[in-house]
């Protein structure tokens, strides 16, 4: 499903998911992270570090770090994304991953679809090489890590580590003070200029805070529409980012693709799906309405 680097074999998986477990990766119901919890949480958590078996991929993970387990429940973040994935990618998508970790979402697009490119983006050290680790054992040449982070404009920030040891860089965010480690930025848009990407099928946006000032750097692509699904870390930031990606024409809509959701609602979720309004017109049979 995806394009081979080179002839690396992936490490040997410590844990290949049984039969009722893969069961469970395929089904799709309300609390399935709950559930899965309930039902292999325990067990899981034993093997701490390991790589797993995910068909054709092996990854390495923490199941110690619920987080991580999430993916041998066959889903990341929460049921729906999974599907939403499945019926936007395809081999010819582009995809944008900023606040990649150690490729907890990668492994979503991996599974979904054989996309054209997958461009990672993550500052924090530990968390890059251990994605890096993955896709080089994987012999994945569709997938590009940079150390960069997005911002409104090209620079230099602070980047202050939160517990790696628990949460591999799960929580890490910038800041503009003399605190952490100093990392460069980029903006999305030169990036894209750089790299000759002129459309980008799906823009994963999660930076701990840090998502209103990478879609400000991202202005030109947005005022072309050529960005179609974003998949945004809203919480806190719920209006702003609204209301911004509103200038633009993009509307955040459920993760069916099956409405479009008002601003309460949008306020009242930790993540959103904005899609441009030609994609809300041709793909989801949506009209951009005000909220």
């Amino acid at each position: 499903m995806h394009d081979v680097m080179m002839a690396n074999v992936p490490p040997k998986s410590d844990l290949a998911p049984n039969g009722l477990l893969r069961l469970f990766q395929r089904a799709s119901f309300r609390r399935k992270l709950g559930f899965g919890e309930l039902l292999f949480g325990r067990a899981l958590a034993r093997h701490c570090i390991t790589w797993v078996d995910f068909g054709d991929l092996r990854w390495k993970l923490n199941l110690a770090n619920g987080t991580h387990r999430w993916l041998v429940y066959g889903e990341y973040e929460e049921p729906g994304v999974r599907l939403l994935l499945e019926r936007v990618i395809d081999e010819k998508s582009i995809i944008v991953d900023s606040g990649a970790n150690i490729g907890q979402m990668v492994v979503m697009y991996l599974r979904s679809s054989s996309a054209e490119a997958i461009h990672a983006f993550e500052p924090t050290p530990m968390a890059r090489a251990w994605l890096e680790e993955c896709v080089a054992a994987n012999g994945l040449g569709s997938v590009f890590v940079s150390p960069l982070a997005l911002g409104e404009a090209a620079g230099t920030a602070n980047l202050v580590d939160h517990d790696f040891q628990h949460k591999e860089g799960a929580q890490n965010r910038l800041t503009a003070s003399d605190d952490g480690l100093p990392i460069e930025v980029t903006t999305l848009d030169a990036y894209a200029e750089s790299h000759g990407i002129k459309h980008i099928r799906f823009w994963k946006l999660d930076t701990e805070g840090h998502e209103l000032p990478a879609l400000v750097g991202a202005r030109s692509l947005l005022q072309r529409a050529a960005i179609d699904y974003l998949y945004v870390e809203t919480a806190g930031d719920g209006d702003a980012i609204a209301e911004l990606l509103a200038k633009y024409r993009y509307v955040p809509v459920g993760l069916a693709l099956d409405r479009v959701l008002s601003r309460a609602e949008v306020r009242a979720r930790f993540t959103n799906v904005f899609v441009s309004d030609r994609v809300a017109r041709a793909e989801c049979g949506l009209a951009l309405k005000a909220n």
